[in-house]
């Protein structure tokens, strides 16, 4: 799971991941990435935090 942001998991009582994320142009050097998109920040926040406290 990757979290832009980085208060999201504290904020909901979720403890820091075992796996450390890793950036996309460390995975795959030749791929060209997009964003971030204005209008998901939002959406993946709500995501989470159903998914965190079982409302999914």
């Amino acid at each position: 799971m990757v979290v832009k942001d980085p208060d999201l998991l504290g904020e909901l009582g979720v403890p820091e991941p075992l796996v450390r994320a890793l950036p996309v142009r460390g995975v795959a050097p030749g791929v060209t990435e997009d964003g971030p998109v204005p209008e998901l920040p939002e959406a993946v926040r709500e995501l989470h935090v159903r998914f965190h406290h079982g409302r999914g």
